[in-house]
């Protein structure tokens, strides 16, 4: 989806949805950026940690911890547990503020975060087995 769309697409919508070396993952439309989720994986080493506790390498690093709020389930429920993450940072235009636009700033787009995403998926499966080998020592 363009840009343009995003900006008036209604914040929740799921963009992709998929799964990528055994983790699933959302980029969903959120208030002021596109952002992205990763659930973790039931009998993660992660599912007790903090985000900011968590060395994942995404853009601005991880800002979320939690249920799936764009399909309305809220904190505390039983539901599975994701990290996220937004793209709404230095130099990354947010959806708002039309007139403060910057030509530096980027246009998130699904399209454009997917690539990251993967890699975050990919990175991820890794500290899985990683954080897994080091505990069984």
């Amino acid at each position: 989806m363009e840009w343009n769309e995003l900006v008036n697409t209604k914040t929740g919508t799921v963009l992709q949805h998929g799964k990528h070396s055994g983790i699933e993952y959302y980029i969903v439309c959120g208030p002021v950026s596109v952002v992205a989720y990763i659930r973790i994986p039931e009998g993660s080493p992660y599912l007790d940690s903090e985000y900011d506790d968590v060395g994942l390498d995404v853009h601005g690093g991880l800002t979320y911890k939690g249920t799936k709020w764009w399909e309305g389930e809220v904190e505390g429920s039983t539901g599975s547990l994701y990290f996220g993450w937004d793209y709404s940072h230095w130099q990354d235009r947010p959806f708002y503020d039309e007139m403060f636009r910057n030509n530096r700033e980027i246009e998130w787009t699904d399209d454009l975060v997917l690539p990251e995403v993967l890699e975050a998926c990919e990175e991820f499966a890794r500290m899985q087995t990683d954080e897994q080998e080091v505990s069984a020592l």
